[in-house]
Parts: structure tokens; C-alpha cells; sequence
């Protein structure tokens, strides 16, 4: 299996807040567009996943965009993403193409937005969407901020001042983008240095030594909450411990299990493997397929549609995307 790497994100924006400057660098975005506004929101919590044009949500809804998914965010009634382009193999990460919103039982539209690598990302209940958005041309950046709850957007200019000599070369060698969000804010490594964002007004304010994301300091063994903790053996499944040691039984069908990383702080993810290899190692004719485990209650779900899929995860995840061996191979 192939792990393809890590991506950041944020939420998204259209009107001005007072006080936050210019629409800078705005694409035309409908204001009676329906993603917009949330009228049916779907499950943010638990595992997502995508494969090929159909992106899975943790309560078994399926959503199926009209072209192969490079990379997606879940939010308001469906899934924000970015087609793979003709010439490209595999998804990796947001990489400057157009953002599509597709719903459940519902034609993929354009959003008039457009997404880039670390610069998009949604709040953990799924209600606001936020897009760092720059021009390089101009060397200017402002952060969107869209509610898609009530439909209200905006923008914020804090810490994006760029009045340096060459300010298209300052913005590049910046290295703007979104560190993480969390329930009401968003961290940004903005053109003034690290901020913090509230979701709900979109000021922001330089980053203090204790502001950083949730789960920064966490590896992908840990929860994001630090409650929960994977330990890898190298005989055996893997197993996940509290703060006290104490082992969660883990309700599984099969015995060849790995665990390898947190899509929230109850829902650990890995693998199974089926097939003639022995433990956690795999070899020819085994079949692999993705795995979630829900914390405190060991209940445990395998994906067999997964098989033989390269499977990408939501934009900001700790593991980005991997391939699943299929049992043929």
C-alpha cells in the first residue's frame, strides 16, 4: 500500500465583511447557488473515502460526481471537490483546478471557485467552508469564509498585508495555507506570519504560543484528542489503548487487521487483509481492503467495495491516500 501524503484545509467566502478589505483575486460566485445554503445536510463525522467517481460518507450514503476525484472536502448537503484531469493517474491533493459540489441523487455543478493545495478546508461539523485565496499575480491573498448554514459569505484581509519591493515573489516564498481548523476557527500560515481566524466573523488575530490546531502535536497513532492511542505489534493485529493502557476490544470479522492513522477523535482507520500471506505482512493473492473502528465501542466496518481501489481521503487528513491491494494481484 501506497501512502500518498498529507493535505491541509479551510472554508470559503463572497461578499465583504466590513472592515476586511478587498475582494481580492474573487471568482463570480452565484449567490442563489444552491450549495450555498444547507437544506439537507449530509453525515461529516466518521470515515469518508473516495474511489474513482463515487465518494463514500461513514453512514453508507454514496455521492457520485461526474469525473474521477483528486481530492474532496464533505460539507453542507454533499461533497466539495476537484476532478482528476484527463492526463493524470491518481489523485494527490488540491492542485489549482476548478471545485465542484455534488449532493446525494444530485448533478455535480460548478462552483465558480477554484481550490489549491493546502488552501481548503471545512469546520468539523461541516457547516463553513474556507478557501485561502491568492493571486499570484498581484501577490495578494484573502481568506472566504462561506456559511453554507445560513448561505452568509465573507472575506478577511487580516495578516494578508504584502507591501514588500516584489510582493508576487514575497506571497510564493510566504508559503500561505491553512494549518487546520477547528470547531469556530481556522489557523493560517498568513503573509504576516501564523493567525487564527473565528469562523463565525472571519477576524483574525496573530497566533499566540498556545494557538495551534487541534491534534498538531499528535502523530497518526494518537486521536486527535489525545484519548485514544494505536499500538502497532509486529505479531498480531494492532490494538488501540486509552490514557490508561486499557485495550478496547475490537469487534472484527477479520483476524489480519492494521491500523494506521484517525479520520476524528473516535474513528480509527486502517486495513484487512484476506488471502494466503500471514499476519500483517501481505503477498500475492492477498485481497486488502479498507477498515474503521468507532472508540469506545469497537465496532468495526470493512469497505469490500475497496479492494483493488486507489482510495483517497478527505482534504487535511493525516494519511491523504493509499492503494489497496486486490487479490488478484
Amino acid at each position: 500500500m501506497g501512502v500518498r501524503g498529507v493535505v491541509a484545509a479551510s472554508a470559503l467566502v463572497a461578499t465583504l465583511l466590513s472592515g476586511c478589505g478587498d475582494d481580492a483575486g474573487a471568482g463570480a460566485v452565484a449567490e442563489d447557488a444552491a450549495w450555498r445554503t444547507s437544506t439537507d445536510p449530509v453525515e461529516v463525522r466518521g470515515l469518508a473515502w473516495a474511489a474513482g467517481s463515487t465518494v463514500h460518507l461513514a453512514d453508507g450514503t454514496e455521492i457520485h460526481t461526474a469525473d474521477p476525484v483528486r481530492a474532496f472536502l464533505v460539507a453542507g448537503d454533499g461533497v466539495f471537490y476537484e476532478p482528476l484531469a484527463q492526463d493524470e493517474e491518481d489523485g494527490s491533493s488540491f492542485a489549482g483546478g476548478p471545485l465542484y459540489f455534488a449532493a446525494p441523487g444530485r448533478e455535480p455543478v460548478d462552483t465558480g471557485l477554484s481550490a489549491y493545495d493546502r488552501e481548503i478546508a471545512a469546520s468539523p461539523d461541516g457547516t463553513t467552508l474556507v478557501l485561502l485565496d491568492t493571486d499570484h499575480d498581484e501577490g495578494r491573498a484573502v481568506l472566504r469564509f462561506f456559511d453554507l448554514a445560513t448561505g452568509e459569505a465573507f472575506t478577511s484581509e487580516d495578516g494578508m498585508e504584502n507591501d514588500h519591493d516584489d510582493p508576487e515573489w514575497n506571497l510564493s516564498e510566504a508559503e500561505v495555507h491553512v494549518r487546520g481548523v477547528s470547531d469556530d476557527a481556522v489557523y493560517v500560515s498568513a503573509l504576516e506570519g501564523n493567525y487564527v481566524y473565528d469562523l463565525a466573523t472571519g477576524e483574525g488575530r496573530p497566533a499566540g504560543e498556545d494557538d495551534e490546531p487541534p491534534g498538531w502535536d499528535a502523530g497518526p497513532s494518537q486521536s486527535p484528542d489525545g484519548r485514544w492511542r494505536i499500538e502497532q505489534r509486529d505479531t498480531g493485529p494492532d490494538r488501540v489503548v486509552d490514557r490508561d493502557g486499557e485495550e478496547v476490544d475490537l469487534v472484527l470479522e477479520e483476524p489480519r487487521s492494521a491500523l494506521s492513522w484517525w479520520a476524528d477523535e473516535e474513528t480509527v482507520v486502517g486495513t484487512v487483509a484476506r488471502g494466503p500471506g500471514r499476519g500483517n505482512r501481505t503477498r500475492p493473492g492477498d485481497a486488502v481492503s479498507l477498515l474503521s473502528c468507532v472508540m469506545p465501542s469497537g465496532e468495526c466496518t470493512t469497505y469490500p467495495e475497496s479492494t483493488g481501489q486507489l482510495v483517497l481521503f478527505p482534504a487535511g487528513s493525516e494519511i491523504q491516500g493509499i492503494y489497496l491491494q486486490g487479490g488478484d494481484e
